[in-house]
């Protein structure tokens, strides 16, 4: 009897299995190959938006308010680790005067794995997202953002009669795009703003949004 079949190994079988894994291992290289020429991409669009924005501010100068609880699609950038990159709505935190070229905002995400207990604040579903899942404020992710990185033209909300002023160059632009319309960006509820503003204390003071909840 041979030493193959004294083995008690099923060598088709066994063959199989290893093609099966060979080709795993492919399909996992190539994913992580792809993965890498997505970041690579990323990142040369993240610095020529940046030159955009450097060379946009040497010549404009945007004037227009920002007020607390407006909603607005800003482009985060690219960051480091765990700092929040790339493209999410902005609920504006305080008002922000056309002179300011600041603006403070909470990131908000889709919830699409369910809140972080420590640091996310649920606020349900918000129509004009165009989402078919619930939002979420993510309230250790507070930062202050330029106004370039604003996308006013297709942020959520509606286009009627001016609100504010737009710079002689935006207002042309504007004018040829929407015939003289402006845009009115959407407003969270006040329930649910005080509801993110108490969030915000809290995590100050005890380094979550909720004091009652165990350590996580």
């Amino acid at each position: 009897m041979s030493t193959r079949e004294n083995s008690g190994i099923d060598y088709q079988n066994f063959k199989k299995y290893n093609r099966m894994r060979s080709s795993d291992e492919e399909e996992r290289k190539r994913q992580l190959a792809l993965e890498r020429r997505k970041g690579q991409f990323d990142m040369i669009s993240w610095l020529l938006r940046q030159n955009d924005y450097v060379r946009y501010a040497e010549t404009h100068k945007l004037r227009y308010k920002a007020l607390a609880g407006e909603i607005y699609e800003i482009d985060f950038g690219i960051n480091v680790n765990a700092e929040l990159s790339y493209r999410h709505y902005g609920l504006v935190l305080a008002d922000s005067e056309e002179s300011n070229p600041l603006v403070m905002v909470c990131p908000l995400k889709t919830n699409f794995k369910g809140a972080h207990p420590a640091s996310d604040v649920n606020l349900g579903y918000i129509e004009e997202l165009n989402s078919d899942h619930e939002s979420l404020a993510i309230i250790n992710q507070i930062r202050m953002v330029d106004k370039i990185r604003i996308y006013r033209r297709t942020t959520i909300g509606k286009y009627v009669k001016p609100k504010y002023t737009l710079s002689d160059v935006e207002q042309d632009d504007f004018e040829d795009e929407y015939e003289g319309e402006t845009y009115t960006p959407y407003r969270l509820e006040a329930k649910k703003f005080e509801i993110v503003k108490t969030a915000i204390m809290n995590y100050i003071k005890f380094g979550k949004i909720d004091p009652e909840e165990k350590n996580y």
